[in-house]
């Protein structure tokens, strides 16, 4: 990496090179630096009217949508596991991308999940499992996460309510992906 590129990329997302770290909060979305894709993730809890669900979306830095799930967790009350599984979901659909993806940028308004997938504390045993997939994804890739709130969020927010209201996993991979992935 150059100098030039390394220090923008530090002030905008956060240290790269294996030091992943919820550096600052994202009061909306941005597109991601050229080459790499943006992940974004939610988790919602059980309520009185719903199940849990989870819902993602991937973009690109054309803000070009690459790929969107979401699914119900059933009756699952803690938000926080909602969460885990949301990232978990995304983190694998990764394989699945047409080219591959080598640079992720990850965001979630759950700042428990960020900082577990940031090597940070020990994940208690609910999402131990959830956690541990997720770390092993990133570490094949160029991967930096944090936290954001609900404004830079809304779209995986959105499918996280429409998977807790609905009986299938529903998963989406553009066929056509503009740029170039890593």
């Amino acid at each position: 990496l150059s100098e030039e590129f390394f220090w923008r990329q530090f002030e905008d997302l956060g240290q790269l090179s294996g030091y992943r770290f919820p550096r600052q909060h994202r009061c909306e979305w941005k597109p991601p630096p050229e080459g790499w894709l943006k992940l974004n993730f939610s988790g919602k809890a059980r309520d009185g009217v719903s199940p849990a669900g989870c819902g993602g979306i991937l973009r690109d830095e054309y803000k070009d949508v690459v790929a969107t799930y979401s699914c119900s967790l059933g009756e699952l009350a803690d938000a926080t596991v909602a969460n885990a599984e949301a990232l978990r979901m995304g983190m694998r659909l990764l394989d699945d991308v047409p080219g591959g993806v080598k640079q992720l940028v990850v965001e979630g308004t759950d700042l428990s999940v960020v900082r577990w997938a940031s090597s940070g504390p020990e994940p208690p045993e609910k999402v131990k499992e959830a956690v541990d997939d997720i770390l092993e994804v990133m570490a094949r890739i160029e991967t930096v996460i944090y936290h954001v709130y609900e404004e830079a969020n809304e779209a995986a927010i959105a499918l996280a309510k429409e998977g807790a209201t609905s009986q299938d996993r529903r998963v989406w991979i553009s066929s056509k992906i503009r740029g170039k992935m890593g």
